[in-house]
């Protein structure tokens, strides 16, 4: 089992200003319209909550001095409620619509990023890591703005619109109340910064912790059969154990936040109802004024209570939106040259020309190599592991680009090409055939037709040619059979078919096989190689081949060792040489007659 180790990206050295300033640039602006009639509705929302002290001040004095009209103060207290409700309706309606919009425009920007990436990149974290980053954290970024909407916006503006009724039953109440406050200030900004490095660890452990599970979950039938049930169990309880010490850690911090803000507000109250009983000895204030003052308070202290737990879900929102702008802002090495432009192949030689490619860990794995592939003609790569054959043959479309020399195909340089153009030139038929959860049809198209309704024609003849007609014809429902996920409703036999089939379907000029018949039985490999020899049938081929026995046909092999071609001819030419190749076909021959 391959340990699997996540890279932590950097901090963008980012504040908190500046990454909510990209947010709203970038994703929440395009959607202004529909964000200000949102605000237009919690200001009503906001504004009618602040009517509600006023109200209890002239019922609980009308009350006492026994005046009339006090009927309409009570209409006018459900007409306060009424449009309370039906703005928070409204606003909580629209609120959902405008940010899961802009979480799907995040989570199609992550994909799309993540889709056109370089390969290297997508080999510095486990593909579940990566995923985590499309779901979990844009569901974090998205659940940190709607929360600055629902709590930072409405209910700093509910506590505006409570401080002006305060205000207008009492200034000078309003100011002991109010002076008590900002004592919170500090100590919850202590937290905020805290809070902040918590989230951070807490989303890459969850990542972490993804790539382990998806690991262990997809290597389950090796568990069994090797006994690692409580290896896997251990490593993931490690995992485990560790994201619910952050989240504890986080949990102890925010637990902070509530109790202070209730024992300021505690201390208020005792404050206001003490000023208040004075003043009502005195006859500067009257039963409604305390009456209403306190109403004031009590709706204050929801808001406020929630204005200090948005702390923590916007340092993890912030936190998220690190990450996800890290993906983002990432640089890919392979593009389009600024004067690049479609290829025009016609012959399809390709020619190697004093190629080397050095990995970014420094590790060399070709140096100083040439070759031609004339058009048309199908050439082997054999080597010991790690020559250097597959470093070659990602070369070709442009998977990573060679650190010196060329690659030319008709003469032209293929980093002069549009990578579009390049790679609907070639197909490509592996050991690992890739399928996915879609229908038999949509498998064999997907290599050219995308997501357009695949040439139905086009798909048979496909399958016909690369024997797969049959058994496809014997499945449940033929080419609308779904194949599951990783086509793990097939045989291996029977997937390989299927993805030779998508290299006809293709019809590219230039073919590249990996290993494509090692995984199989003799049976499956006696029709599949049928097939492939069709295949290649007027296409420039190279094949990679570590069974040797499979590419003595090939029109020439090419043999590479530490990075560098040392061998090139036939069959028996390279037989007669006595060299590596010879070498290594004979301990192939012998260990088949061992």
């Amino acid at each position: 089992m391959t340990q699997r180790t996540v890279v932590k990206h950097r901090s963008l050295d980012k504040d908190s200003w500046s990454l909510g300033a990209r947010l709203w640039r970038d994703w929440c602006r395009p959607h202004l319209f529909l964000i200000l009639v949102n605000f237009g509705l919690i200001l009503i929302f906001a504004s009618v909550n602040g009517l509600y002290a006023p109200l209890i001040k002239y019922i609980v004095d009308g009350v006492q001095s026994g005046s009339d009209g006090l009927e309409w103060i009570l209409i006018a207290a459900f007409g306060v409620t009424f449009l309370k409700s039906l703005a928070l309706l409204f606003h909580k309606r629209l609120n959902v619509r405008i940010f899961s919009a802009i979480a799907l425009s995040m989570q199609k920007a992550l994909y799309r990023k993540m889709i056109g990436a370089d390969i290297a990149w997508h080999g510095q974290e486990a593909a579940a890591g990566r995923a985590q980053r499309v779901t979990s954290d844009v569901s974090a970024v998205q659940s940190a703005m709607e929360r600055m909407v629902n709590n930072l916006v409405r209910d700093v503006l509910m506590v505006v619109a409570v401080i002006a009724s305060m205000i207008y039953i009492d200034w000078q109440l309003a100011l002991i109340a109010l002076l008590i406050f900002p004592i919170a200030i500090l100590p919850i900004a202590n937290i905020a910064r805290t809070l902040r490095k918590i989230s951070r660890l807490t989303q890459a452990q969850i990542a972490s912790l993804s790539a382990r599970l998806v690991e262990g979950l997809g290597a389950v039938r090796l568990a069994k059969t090797y006994q690692l049930e409580d290896r896997l169990e251990t490593r993931s309880a490690t995992d485990l154990g560790e994201l619910r010490r952050l989240k504890v850690r986080a949990g102890d911090h925010m637990a902070l936040i509530d109790p202070m803000l209730e024992m300021l507000g505690g201390i208020a109250l005792v404050t206001v109802v003490f000023f208040v009983s004075w003043r009502i000895d005195e006859g500067r204030n009257t039963l409604g004024d305390f009456a209403g003052f306190i109403t004031a308070l009590l709706i204050a202290g929801q808001p406020m209570r929630a204005l200090g737990k948005l702390i923590g879900y916007i340092q993890k929102g912030l936190a998220a939106a690190e990450r996800v702008f890290a993906i983002l802002d990432e640089k890919p090495q392979v593009i389009d040259a600024p004067d690049a432009a479609p290829i025009a192949i016609s012959n399809a030689a390709i020619t190697f020309e004093t190629v080397g490619f050095r990995y970014a860990d420094g590790t060399q794995a070709l140096r100083d190599l040439t070759l031609t592939v004339e058009g048309g003609e199908r050439i082997a790569l054999v080597g010991r592991s790690g020559a250097g054959k597959s470093t070659l043959f990602n070369l070709l479309p442009r998977l990573f680009d060679p650190t010196e020399g060329r690659i030319l195909i008709d003469g032209a340089d293929i980093r002069r090409a549009t990578l579009e153009s390049l790679r609907a030139q070639i197909a490509l038929v592996s050991q690992d055939a890739v399928m996915f959860d879609d229908t038999v049809a949509m498998n064999i198209a997907i290599g050219r037709d995308g997501p357009a309704p695949p040439d139905r024609e086009r798909v048979i003849a496909a399958a016909r040619s690369a024997a797969a007609d049959g058994f496809i014809d014997a499945l449940p429902n033929g080419f609308e059979t779904i194949v599951g996920d990783a086509g793990t409703r097939l045989s291996g036999g029977q997937r390989q078919r299927l993805s030779i089939a998508r290299a006809f379907y293709r019809d590219a000029p230039i073919l590249l096989l990996d290993e494509a018949t090692s995984a199989l039985d003799a049976e499956a490999e006696k029709q599949v190689k049928a097939a492939l020899d069709r295949l290649s049938a007027g296409r420039t081929s190279i094949v990679i081949a570590h069974r040797l026995s499979t590419i003595m046909d090939a029109d020439r092999i090419a043999v590479l060792d530490d990075g560098r071609l040392v061998e090139l001819g036939p069959h028996e030419t390279l037989i007669a040489k006595g060299g590596l190749y010879a070498m290594l076909f004979e301990m192939q021959f012998e260990d088949v007659l061992a």
